[in-house]
Order: C-alpha cells, then sequence, then structure tokens
C-alpha cells in the first residue's frame, strides 16, 4: 500500500518580473491534497526540462501571461506552479477514474511536474504499461509537440524536405525522427556542436548544419537545400528563422514553436516583415505557430502518444537523454538543470529525478 504524505514540496513563481529561474522561483512546502472525483494523485519520480519553463514564468504565455503568481501556495495546482511534463506513479484515486494504484503514467500540463506530488483530474495523465524511466519525460510535451505539429500544421507529404532547428534537443529530435520514419523526408538537423551533429546522424539525419561554424546562415541551408525546404521545424526563432524562411520552397511551410534565439540567446529578433513581404505571395508560404496545449482536449493528442509509444516500442525511434541530467536530482537539481539547458550545453533531453 503507499504512503500518502502529510505534506510535500514543490516550485512556485514568486517574482515572474526575474529573468532568471533561480531568481523567479522557490521551493516551498505545501500539504497535500487528497484526490477528488475524477482525480488521481500521482508521485512524480521524473521531470522533464523545457525551454519554454522560464517563459510560462515570466507571463510569456500560460496562467501567468495576464495574471500575478497566486501568493498563497497550497498543495492544489496554482497559477505560479511550474514544469510542463513529468512521469510518475500513481499512489491514490478519486472516484471515477480509470486509473489503478501503481500505475505508471506520464502527465502534461502548466505547473504539473516541479513538485514532488500532483494531485490533478485525468485529462492530460495517461498510463503506460512499461516501468518508470526517464526516457518517458520526453514523450508528453517535447516528442507529442513534434509529432503533432509536423502532422497537423506541417502536413508532411512523403519524401518531402525537412529543416529542423535545435535538432539535437529534446523536441528537435523527435521531429527528426518523426519525419523520417513516418514519412521517409530527407532531413537536415541544426545543432552548434560536433557532438550533436553526430548525435543526429546518429538518429537518422541526412545531414547537419553546425550554425556556430557557418558564419553565412542562410548560404549554408541553400547549400543543402537548392530546391527549398518543404517543412521547416524551428523553435529557435531570431536570425535563424530569418535564414530558415529565405530558402522555403513554394508551398513551404514554417512551424514555430518557440523563439529561444529571441528568449534568452539574444540572436536578434526575428525580422516580421519578412511573412509579409512579396516572398510569401510568390511562393505560396505558410507560417504557422503550433503550442500543444491547444491539443489538450482533443483525441489526436492521445492517438499522436499511442503512436508514439508504438514506434518507440519497435526501436524506430529513440529518446536521446542529456548525460549530464543523470547527475540532477530532488528540486534543487531542477535549478542545476534550468542553467545547464540555459548555457546551450545539453546533447538530447534534458529530464531531473524527484
Amino acid at each position: 500500500m503507499s504512503v500518502i504524505p502529510g505534506s510535500y514540496r514543490k516550485i512556485h513563481v514568486l517574482n515572474k518580473q526575474a529573468m532568471s529561474f533561480a531568481e523567479q522561483a522557490e521551493i516551498v512546502e505545501v500539504a497535500t491534497e487528497l484526490p477528488g472525483s475524477g482525480e488521481v494523485l500521482i508521485k512524480v519520480l521524473f521531470t522533464g526540462i523545457e525551454a519554454s519553463d522560464i517563459l510560462q514564468n515570466t507571463g510569456e504565455y500560460g496562467p501567468l501571461m495576464n495574471e500575478e503568481p497566486e501568493v498563497q501556495v497550497s498543495g492544489k495546482l496554482q497559477r505560479g506552479d511550474c514544469g510542463s511534463e513529468g512521469v510518475g506513479e500513481i499512489i491514490a484515486t478519486g472516484e471515477g477514474v480509470d486509473f489503478q494504484v501503481g500505475d505508471t503514467v506520464i502527465f502534461a500540463g502548466f505547473g504539473v511536474s516541479f513538485r514532488e506530488y500532483l494531485t490533478c483530474a485525468t485529462a492530460q495523465v495517461f498510463s503506460l504499461p512499461v516501468p518508470a524511466t526517464p526516457d518517458l519525460t520526453a514523450i508528453p510535451i517535447s516528442a507529442a509537440t513534434a509529432a503533432c505539429g509536423i502532422d497537423i500544421n506541417g502536413r508532411l507529404h512523403e519524401g518531402e524536405r525537412v529543416l529542423v532547428t535545435g535538432a539535437a534537443g529534446g523536441t528537435g529530435q523527435f521531429a527528426v525522427q518523426w519525419a523520417k520514419v513516418k514519412y521517409n523526408a530527407y532531413v537536415v538537423g541544426v545543432c552548434g556542436s560536433a557532438d550533436k551533429e553526430k548525435m543526429l546522424r546518429e538518429i537518422g539525419c541526412d545531414d547537419t548544419i553546425n550554425y556556430k561554424q557557418a558564419p553565412d546562415m542562410a548560404s549554408a541551408i541553400r547549400l543543402k537545400f537548392p530546391d527549398g525546404i518543404d517543412v521547416a521545424y524551428d523553435g529557435i526563432g531570431g536570425s535563424l528563422r530569418d535564414a530558415v524562411w529565405e530558402n522555403m520552397a513554394v508551398f513551404g511551410r514554417m512551424i514555430c514553436i518557440g523563439s529561444v534565439g529571441d528568449d534568452y540567446q539574444k540572436q536578434g529578433a526575428f525580422n516580421a516583415h519578412k511573412i509579409a513581404s512579396n516572398s510569401v505571395v510568390f511562393k505560396s508560404l505558410t507560417c504557422t505557430g503550433f503550442f500543444l496545449g491547444n491539443l489538450f482536449n482533443d483525441p489526436r493528442l492521445a492517438q499522436t502518444i499511442g503512436e508514439l509509444m508504438q514506434y518507440i516500442g519497435e526501436k524506430k525511434i529513440s529518446v536521446s537523454l542529456d548525460p549530464a541530467s543523470s547527475e540532477f536530482h530532488g528540486l534543487e537539481g531542477v535549478y542545476r538543470a534550468q542553467e545547464h539547458m540555459r548555457r546551450g550545453v545539453n546533447t538530447g533531453k534534458v529530464y531531473v529525478t524527484l
């Protein structure tokens, strides 16, 4: 029988104006909330780290967008709680749920994973018939964003040409593999080191571009795509997005999942006027944003997670974990993991063992 603690710790934003994660959020102790009807209580075992964590904390999007964090903290999910994806074990259930105590689950949402326990509704909780392992942290947000974004917004077809920026990161690695495995696409990954290039070739990239060794990214991309890019999957933004946009093919589709270059790498702002330039008309281009949260109540998300797990089980898609992440433990490790990602030195999915 699972022991339910009387209290636990979570990370909560107290100062959303601060620019560093350490200054924004603190570890607080709260009373455990027992699950009500339609809810489960989860012991959080692993949490994924997302490039978007710091943006949610500052109110770029999510619950803090037009609101301040709640000051009186509790064991409920609150405005200002942190972490978007986790892996855990069900330790208690309320009435009317299909989960069982002991189930391994993955889950997604605002504020769900930088905490030791989570009481929540079951809409974004998915049970898996496998033991809880760190690689599962990549599924509910990172992998699902790549797969759903490429399917829904990218409308990718068999054998098309795909460019993925941030390709060695948590979501980029899945964009590469999804395009290769499901669509047999020609895929080029953009990254920032020789080690990352090696990893990308190992997971199926046809070619790579090291942006740190390419003084003119537009020209470097053109060499790889002389006939243009059919689908671009971009989470970097900034001047890199400009270079990608210049190289889109006729009827090309750009999927924007974030703007890390604008947000904390200071690569320079994306020139939005280019979206409205003549090229968008003459090439019949499409540029769309994609946010997985808009699918949280859409059956396509559960279907895609099922497809991902099938491909992973068949070893057609692999999860590359960042080697340094094995050293990140407890809620204190979340702060170390955030700094590690901000430095841009991670290769693969960053996670923390709680």
